[in-house]
């Protein structure tokens, strides 16, 4: 058995400070690993936007959607174009928005002033995507806390 003691005592300020820089050390390495395949983040990137897009019945396509990734112009209306720009602008501030904010939700939203006049709130309009209807307007908001209540839970 060894008889040397360190020349510190370890505290819960330690301990605290070895996971976050174990957390930030992991976050270094992840973003590495990212930048080693931009090819492969690309095209996922382009695929994400088009089924994205596409939902909302913006069929611009991945070819176009690339080339306006790629700063080059494209044939399409105007609103198709500003469409794909905000949803990129969204998902690029993606990892600083938490799952369980509504308020981090709308800001998402709110990317797309340029083309919904009321972007940055629910919707105030019944809407369905193809036989699916969508809830009533008027529960959106309450349906909306509840989903981030229980996302809360979840993480507990």
């Amino acid at each position: 058995m060894s008889t040397y003691k360190p020349p510190y005592n370890i505290t819960s300020k330690i301990v605290n400070l070895i996971s976050e820089i174990s957390q930030e050390l992991i976050r270094i390495e992840h973003h590495e690993k990212m930048l080693q395949t931009p090819y492969l983040r690309k095209k996922n990137r382009v695929k994400t936007l088009a089924g994205t897009l596409e939902i909302e019945g913006n069929y611009l396509g991945e070819e176009k959607i690339t080339a306006i990734l790629e700063g080059k112009r494209v044939l399409g209306t105007a609103i198709e174009v500003a469409e794909v720009e905000g949803t990129m602008n969204a998902y690029k501030a993606l990892e600083s928005y938490q799952a369980d904010d509504i308020e981090h939700l709308l800001n998402a939203h709110r990317i797309l002033h340029n083309i919904l006049s009321d972007a940055g709130e629910f919707r105030q309009v019944q809407v369905g995507v193809g036989h699916n209807v969508a809830p009533p307007a008027k529960r959106v908001s309450s349906l909306m806390h509840d989903l981030s209540c229980s996302s809360i839970l979840g993480f507990l």
